[in-house]
């Protein structure tokens, strides 16, 4: 998967979260900080798998 493949799920996962960010302003915060750990966590994710395969082959333990 591309890097930009990946910016494009993170902000399409925000973009879910953010859809129910209706009433209360306390719920609106609530939602955007949830659809805000979302994008980073994604984004946390994809570069602990791109750096985990860089590491695998390096060592010599998968191909490129």
């Amino acid at each position: 998967m591309a890097q930009q493949d990946v910016i494009k799920v993170a902000v399409q996962v925000g973009k879910g979260i953010a859809v129910h960010a209706k009433g209360h302003p306390a719920r609106v915060v609530a939602v955007g900080a949830a659809a805000g750990v979302a994008v980073v966590a994604t984004a946390v994710g994809y570069g602990s798998y791109v750096g985990g395969k860089l590491l695998l082959q390096k060592a010599g333990l998968i191909k490129k």
